[in-house]
């Protein structure tokens, strides 16, 4: 199944935008993906957390720059992203320590 496919399932029937929009935070959402990885290309299993996070962006359009959202007498922080995609992501290290100290020099 493509991202774009699980896209439009994680948006459901209230999506009605068209392609451009979803292909664009789709691509915006693997940039992202790939910055916080250090990783140069999506591995496969990537897929479904990169559809996810365009979700999330879609989802909280015109809330840029917000701290806090209230709802139902409450308020909770306006996290970008849940644990579950932050820990998914964090299974692929962001760079791979080889040597921590540097050979001494005489």
């Amino acid at each position: 199944m493509s991202a774009l496919d699980m896209l439009k399932i994680l948006l459901g029937e209230e999506c009605g935008s068209d392609d451009k929009l979803l292909l664009f935070l789709l691509d915006e959402a693997e940039q992202y993906a790939l910055a916080y990885t250090g990783l140069s290309e999506l591995p496969a299993r990537l897929v479904p957390t990169v559809a996810r996070i365009a979700a999330i962006n879609y989802n909280q359009r015109g809330m840029e720059g917000m701290s806090s959202v209230s709802a139902g007498g409450g308020s909770r922080p306006a996290d970008p992203l849940p644990g579950t995609i932050i820990r998914a992501l964090d299974a692929y290290p962001a760079g791979k320590v080889v040597n921590i100290r540097a050979p001494r020099r005489n």
